[in-house]
């Protein structure tokens, strides 16, 4: 049982450090896209949703949307 729950926990390790390593790749790519455009990035990216994403990729977009604007606030 012990086992059992170290390899669960490694595994949840792993896939949040996934998760957050895509969320600051995403968050560059968008200041990137903001510092060489210099426009409003936000506008940009509300008008992706017609493709289908999987939840995986929406949810690091909206994570990594929500870090741009709360940077940009400061």
């Amino acid at each position: 049982m012990d086992k059992l729950f170290i390899i669960l926990l490694v595994l949840f390790g792993i896939g949040f450090i996934y998760f957050l390593f895509m969320v600051s790749i995403q968050f560059t790519r968008i200041n990137r896209i903001n510092l060489q455009l210099g426009m409003d990035v936000t506008k940009l990216y509300e008008g992706d949703e017609d493709e289908p994403i999987d939840p995986l990729s929406s949810l690091i977009r909206r994570c990594a949307m929500f870090l741009y604007k709360v940077s940009v606030k400061l």
